[in-house]
């Protein structure tokens, strides 16, 4: 993205990451058009294309194709499922293996999400337009503060979303991705403080203390948080396999004290032999 923003300087444009560099060279012209025929659309194939796959509208060679020209097939699915969608049922692909591999690998993870007006859609091609939207705002944003207004905006838009939705099966990987949402959130705050007591937009009494609490928040959060995490995870997961093997050597200590109890004081029930009544010998008298 760095590639294809420029800015004007006098009456030239130049590169922003290169002053020395004029703008729309060849070679330019070439990345802003990979940009925006295949990095761009193809955000759109991995939110809409496996909810078609799914739904045998399309097949998977067709997928692999969007994937790899997603502005042609994109105009087409637009026009066939939006536009003119009374020719949806004439289209029923077989369901193979590969098919079934695909989606699995693309929504093991997540739940089956359907918006209204849109249909199906897959929650990782909605995270990868999440990045490429920060990355865009980053990229072509030259206002500081109105650049982490932005992505702060943005940020809690899609953790609404988020928490909304629960896109994620396991109940775990929505807590801690909200988690992470919530932690993203609070450092972009924190970021625009700073920002703007430095482009002068905030001009209050102990300012100087608010941003230095804002580094050491900064700080906890990016350091301390995650190592303190870690520390705790690993702790809980060493005790634990304490705790089961103790358990374990117990269990086996108490069937080792039954075994030498039982060789001691062998129960009269089961060792001793029934003792069998002799029978009298009969004698034949002599005649």
């Amino acid at each position: 993205m760095t590639l294809i923003y420029c800015v004007k300087y006098r009456d030239t444009k130049i590169l922003h990451i290169d002053g020395t560099i004029d703008c729309y060279q060849p070679w330019q012209i070439g990345v802003m058009c990979f940009v925006f025929l295949w990095v761009v659309p193809l955000v759109f194939i991995l939110i809409f294309g496996p909810g078609l796959l799914e739904n045998k509208k399309i097949s998977v060679s067709q997928f692999f194709l969007s994937c790899c020209l997603p502005v042609p097939f994109l105009i087409y699915w637009l026009i066939q499922y939006q536009i003119k969608p009374s020719q949806n049922a004439k289209q029923n692909h077989k369901v193979t293996s590969w098919q079934v591999i695909l989606l699995q690998e693309l929504q093991k993870s997540y739940r089956d999400i359907e918006l209204i007006k849109v249909g199906p859609v897959c929650w990782l091609g909605v995270i990868k337009s999440r990045r490429l939207m920060l990355v865009i705002m980053y990229t072509f944003v030259s206002n500081y503060v109105v650049r982490l207004g932005l992505m702060i905006s943005f940020t809690v838009l899609f953790l609404v979303l988020h928490i909304y939705l629960c896109p994620y099966k396991d109940k775990r990987a929505n807590f801690l991705f909200t988690i992470s949402l919530l932690a993203t959130f609070v450092l972009g705050l924190l970021n625009f403080v700073k920002a703007c007591y430095v482009e002068g937009l905030v001009d209050f009494h102990n300012i100087e203390k608010i941003v230095t609490g804002c580094d050491i928040i900064t700080d906890i959060i990016l350091i301390w948080g995650p190592v303190s995490a870690l520390v705790a995870f690993l702790l809980f997961k060493t005790v634990n396999k304490l705790l089961s093997h103790t358990k374990k050597l117990s269990k086996r200590n108490d069937e080792k004290g039954i075994e030498l109890k039982e060789k001691d004081n062998p129960s009269t029930r089961s060792d001793e032999k029934e003792i069998e009544p002799k029978k009298p010998k009969l004698r034949h008298a002599s005649i």
